[in-house]
């Protein structure tokens, strides 16, 4: 059986009233005032790159996150 959202918020909320860490209580303002699709903030070139980007590694032609640090490794190795 599937709790309600009302529900849900209501359990939240019993918890929240019985909260006394400060550093949690912070985190969750946080949360609640934070913007929460960073995408609406990008430019329209950013968006396009990212796009681009992700349309280029759906087509094979990025590079493996390995394979550049094995490069970046050798390159500045002390």
């Amino acid at each position: 059986m599937t709790t309600s959202l009302e529900s849900r918020k209501l359990k939240i909320i019993d918890a929240l009233v019985e909260l006394n860490d400060e550093h949690l209580i912070r985190l969750i303002e946080a949360l609640l005032h934070a913007e929460l699709d960073f995408w609406n903030e990008l430019s329209k070139a950013q968006k396009e790159r990212i796009e681009q980007s992700i349309r280029e590694l759906e087509a094979g032609e990025g590079i493996p996150h390995e394979s550049v640090m094995q490069e970046f490794r050798k390159k500045y190795k002390s």
